[in-house]
């Protein structure tokens, strides 16, 4: 089980100390622990010696990756969705342990996200207050936040590509359209669900978290809502960039047939012309005549040249 311990202190900063952070609920500071790939067995007897109830420590050791809140006096379990990395990665599931002066985070791989925002709180940003909401509200809105980021850039790359698509269609990468699809298919999913568990936050009394006049929650409410529409604009873009790909693949393979079907037609005859004067008859006066061979291959010529044109003339070849 890997450990990161941060203590909130009085100037509202979070300051990160090992060792301590499971002790400053005792002597009236906030703190946070965030706990990554634990064993189940480990982690339920830590938790229990902190004093989770039963319930909660269940539901962190077994961690399912729920969409649910559940409320009591004086604790609060959720479980909020989040990327292993921001674009296009896989789902994790996040366990938010809450009491009014402690918080804990329980996740299996490693969160980019919440890294990045606890580093962030560390060396820049101070918090809105010195108990468990600040704290939660922080990290809700730093992991919206990366989310913001991760649309924004999957959004720039989308518009890059239909540029591209209007110059030079060809040079588009299907299996990068693939990508971003699943990419951002990945992210509307654990959007979605954020959104639900965001508004039964809000919905949900809780001594340990008022969250509702928080203003980072409001940001991370924000920022959700943001992404949620993005992402499907973003789907409705891929679609019509498949279907632009589709179609200019298409008519490269009709142009291809138009080739071939040219092609065809103006050896057809000349086939024709073959065959009856590869035929073995005795009596074909053409045979004897001194001029055949360079009648029969001005004729065919005629006949190429003259399909040609009338091909082009018909534009066959635009």
């Amino acid at each position: 089980m890997t450990r990161r311990e941060f203590i909130v202190t009085e100037e509202q900063e979070l300051r990160e100390i090992p060792g301590e952070a499971a002790q400053a609920e005792t002597g009236g500071r906030c703190a946070w622990v965030d706990v990554e790939s634990a064993d189940e067995q480990e982690l339920a007897e830590w938790l229990e010696r902190l004093g989770f109830s039963r319930r909660a420590i269940r539901a962190a050791a077994s961690l399912k990756g729920r969409t649910r809140v559940v409320a009591s006096d004086e604790e609060t379990y959720f479980e909020f969705p989040a990327l292993a990395a921001e674009l296009g990665s896989a789902r994790v599931p996040l366990a938010f342990l809450c009491r009014p002066q402690l918080v804990v985070t329980v996740h299996g791989p490693p969160v980019e996200g919440l890294s990045r925002t606890a580093n962030r709180l560390v060396k820049e940003d101070g918090l809105t207050g010195t108990d468990a909401t600040a704290v939660v509200s922080a990290l809700l809105a730093g992991l919206s936040s990366r989310a913001v980021d991760a649309v924004d850039q999957m959004r720039t790359r989308v518009l890059e590509i239909q540029d591209q698509m209007e110059q030079a269609p060809e040079e588009t990468d299907v299996e990068e359209l693939q990508a971003l699809g699943s990419a951002n298919r990945t992210l509307d999913a654990v959007i979605g669900e954020r959104i639900v568990v965001l508004d039964r936050l809000r919905l949900t009394p809780s001594s340990a978290l008022d969250l509702e006049p928080n203003r980072d929650f409001q940001l991370a409410v924000s920022d959700a809502g943001y992404v949620d529409r993005v992402t499907d604009r973003i789907e409705k873009r891929l679609d019509n960039l498949r279907a632009g790909y589709s179609l200019h693949q298409q008519e490269r393979t009709n142009r291809r047939l138009a080739v071939l079907t040219v092609l065809s037609a103006i050896f057809l005859p000349l086939t024709l012309l073959a065959g009856i004067y590869g035929m073995n008859f005795q009596n074909m006066p053409e045979l004897g005549s001194p001029y055949g061979y360079p009648i029969a291959l001005g004729s065919m010529a005629l006949v190429a040249v003259g399909m040609i044109a009338w091909f082009r003339w018909k534009g066959w070849f635009d």
